[in-house]
């Protein structure tokens, strides 16, 4: 009987011994998985910072917008370089129509100790500067989203400059902060 009952004990100790073991296993393709996909982001966060687009004199870097859903807004922000010796001005700004309703140059404006957006006609670019549209700032509106703007996704928005012309960029979607 004795020998029984060592012999369960046994068997019982080493059966959880294997499932706390098959737990750990688990945990550890979890972690590895989690760790992989965590590069991964991390690998096109860096990717979408390295965008440049250039024409006539312009540079736009790291154009992004933001995730959002149909039917709300979203916005563009990125920086621009005028390496002319002469002024230029973005006139205008228009996103994929396939899934932007209208697209609009925008400034947040403090009025009263609010905050708000306010529409501009357009966005100075000084000769030989740079001119970041960012949080707080000069923007681009995405107005009356057509489809949902999904992290990864990519939008694509002309610019009209004065003096450059047009110039074609890739916002890539990013999470909302």
């Amino acid at each position: 009987m004795r020998k029984i009952n060592i012999i369960l004990t046994a068997s019982v100790l080493a059966f959880a011994l294997t499932a706390c073991g098959g737990q750990k296993e688990e945990q550890k393709e979890k972690a590895q998985v989690q760790e992989t996909a965590t590069a991964q982001q991390e690998n096109k966060q860096a990717q979408m910072e390295e965008m440049v687009f250039e024409k006539n004199g312009i540079t736009v870097k790291n154009p992004y917008t933001v995730a959002s859903k149909a039917g709300q807004m979203s916005v563009v922000y990125l920086v621009i370089m005028n390496s002319n010796d002469q002024p230029d001005t973005l006139l205008s700004a228009l996103a994929d129509t396939s899934i932007v309703g209208e697209t609009q140059l925008h400034i947040y404006v403090q009025k009263d100790g609010k905050t708000g957006m306010k529409r501009v006609e357009n966005i100075p670019i000084p000769a030989g500067e740079t001119v970041e549209l960012k949080p707080g700032g000069y923007h681009i509106m995405l107005m009356g989203l057509k489809k949902d703007i999904n992290v990864g996704d990519t939008v694509n928005v002309v610019l009209h400059f004065k003096n450059a012309g047009d110039l074609e960029i890739q916002a890539v979607a990013r999470e909302k902060k």
